[in-house]
């Protein structure tokens, strides 16, 4: 934070003037007297108002901020909180793994698996079990609900970003903890702290679920056992959540805006995820969509399948009446419309339950197909893409799948 006199007895008087005016710094200030410096506009539309070469701005812009440096490295620094709480740096995790999908940022996905990688070894100790705290080198203060329920989704995350089961093991781990020590198995929801915890005076304090400047430690643990369900075809996952929105639902239904996340939670555990990502066969299949832009301008899209071994999917002609054929489309009410579809050519293999030989498609798979404009023009940030498909191994079949991916446009 700055006054006008610190910045007059910093700089020279016509560069004092144009970090004032640039900064809006003022007698007043705007924290506690003073102001914290900040640009109110960008710098190309400051030069074009104030009639100023922006080169010549961003030099003079430079210097000033390197001599105001210079004088604030002399302040006594405000004091740093740096011990490391699993819970916030579980959100985090999340942030950085969700955003180096999106922006397909190598730096965010090391930081995210760093983090991870250093909580694990860090604060957990033991098999369920995890410390609140690191500071100084150690581990301390038994952890509390909203820890392994942040973890646990953020270990998610990883999975999802990596493909890498070690991560949803993990996540697995921290979540049957969560579940066999802090539910209330009588009347619902999640306590604040493990029994054992020592607070016999008080009690065990409950969640009531609502979201304050986080969202609340229920929100999120119903949120990785939707995401849990889906990754892992664990029946336990979607039943234990959907006890859990049922304990909410008065709640959700008399004051909706304090559930926010637990309402996110809710749509995806009815409605399927939105993004690019997906999961079938219980699981086992991995889906991913993206969207590039070719040379001549056009969008290619394509949905990248990952089969675990053991399994296979139909290809798009499988050679048979009775068995469903992969298949790519848009949602009907799409303006949007897919073509030149291209499906790599199916494997032909003889399973036990056929008699004839079948295509289908194991290991990696590519579906690519130019996405075309529609007329006029297109305000859509996503697209919805549908992914049809039947997961069989030489045993059995499971039921036909629709799985929607939401393909960022933009």
């Amino acid at each position: 934070t700055w006054t006008l006199k610190e910045l007059r007895e910093a700089l020279s008087p016509d560069d004092a003037e144009l970090a004032r005016s640039l900064y809006g710094v003022t007698e007043k200030g705007n924290f506690e007297g003073r102001t914290i410096l900040h640009l109110a506009q960008p710098l190309e539309d400051y030069a074009e108002e104030k009639q100023l070469e922006i080169d010549e701005l961003r030099a003079r812009l430079d210097r000033i901020n390197k001599q105001l440096l210079e004088v604030r490295n002399k302040r006594v620094p405000p004091l740093r909180d740096d011990k490391v709480v699993t819970a916030w740096n579980g959100m985090m995790i999340t942030a950085f793994a969700e955003a180096a999908g999106l922006l397909d940022s190598e730096r965010y996905r090391q930081a995210a698996i760093d983090a991870g990688e250093f909580l694990w070894r860090q604060n957990r100790r033991g098999e369920g079990r995890l410390w609140r705290v690191h500071l100084d080198g150690r581990s301390s203060i038994a952890a509390t609900q909203e820890d392994y329920a942040y973890l646990s989704e953020a270990l998610i995350a990883l999975y999802d970003l990596t493909g890498d089961r070690r991560w949803l093991q993990r996540a697995e781990e921290l979540t049957q903890a969560l579940l066999a020590r802090f539910r209330d198995t009588e009347n619902g929801g999640f306590f604040m702290n493990e029994a054992e915890a020592g607070l016999t005076a008080m009690g065990r304090p409950k969640d009531d679920g609502s979201d304050s400047a986080i969202p609340s430690g229920s929100s999120v643990g119903l949120q990785a056992l939707q995401k849990l369900w889906r990754r892992t075809g664990n029946l336990q996952y979607r039943q234990q959540a959907r006890e859990l929105i049922g304990r909410f639902t008065p709640s959700l239904d008399q004051l909706p805006h304090n559930f926010g996340y637990m309402l996110t939670a809710i749509l995806d555990q009815t409605g399927g995820e939105l993004g690019p990502q997906g999961y079938a066969a219980q699981g086992g299949i991995r889906l991913q969509a993206g969207l590039k832009q070719t040379d001549a301008g056009t969008k290619k899209l394509h949905i990248d399948l990952q089969l675990p071994d053991g399994w296979h999917i139909n290809s798009d002609q499988p050679g048979h009446p009775d068995l469903i054929g992969t298949q790519v489309k848009l949602d009907k009410r799409s303006d949007w419309a897919l073509a030149d579809i291209s499906y790599p050519p199916g494997e032909s293999k003889k399973l036990g339950f056929q008699r004839e030989p079948i295509n289908l498609y194991t290991g990696q798979v590519s579906i690519q197909a130019r996405l075309d404009t529609p007329t006029g023009i297109a305000d859509d940030l996503s697209l919805p893409v549908q992914v049809r498909l039947q997961a069989c191994n030489d045993q059995v079949c499971l039921p036909p799948e629709e799985i929607t991916l939401w393909v960022a446009l933009k």
